[in-house]
């Protein structure tokens, strides 16, 4: 309830990473009956909470386009149905918990196996599946990449400011 309510708040996002930062605004009090009081959040624990927040509602939409292309375009093949299955099951257990970075690393390696597996469409017929998962790649690139920039010139910023308060004893 705590995440719908920063998603209510901020309905396109508040950019990659900064669950942790914008979380304890949102945090209600019986997150530390599960918790200790040092505890901080940093991840919604459902996958679509969890891109909604950071990315805004294109984020989860377009996840779950391509998600349904690969697995509509691997499930044809039985040399990927393994990879299909194996994305299903984790997908699915991204709604009740959160990506770390080894299963993150995983998952879209696992993509990239499957990718590799699918046939490519012959010049005479042409697959506009193919395309698709192109584009829903594409487009979840386009959407995630102003992110880490604007956190990358955040982070620069408040280097410099602390190096001014250093230097001037203000600290």
């Amino acid at each position: 309830s705590d995440t719908i309510e920063m998603i209510q708040a901020r309905p396109l996002g508040y950019g990659l990473e900064t669950f942790s930062l914008v979380y304890p605004q949102f945090q209600s009090p019986e997150f530390f009956e599960y918790e200790k009081f040092t505890s901080s959040a940093d991840r919604a624990h459902n996958l679509i909470l969890d891109l909604w927040v950071a990315a805004g509602p294109l984020a989860p939409l377009l996840f779950f386009i391509l998600l349904g292309l690969l697995i509509k375009t691997g499930y044809r093949s039985p040399e990927t149905r393994g990879y299909v299955l194996g994305l299903i099951g984790y997908v699915v257990s991204l709604l009740f918990g959160f990506e770390t970075f080894l299963t993150g690393v995983l998952f879209w390696m696992m993509v990239g196996f499957m990718i590799s597996k699918i046939p490519l469409p012959t010049p005479s017929r042409k697959s506009s599946l193919s395309y698709g998962i192109l584009i829903a790649m594409l487009a979840l690139l386009i959407i995630t990449l102003p992110f880490p920039i604007r956190h990358f010139w955040a982070d620069c910023d408040y280097t410099k400011a602390e190096a001014l308060l250093t230097e001037n004893d203000l600290m």
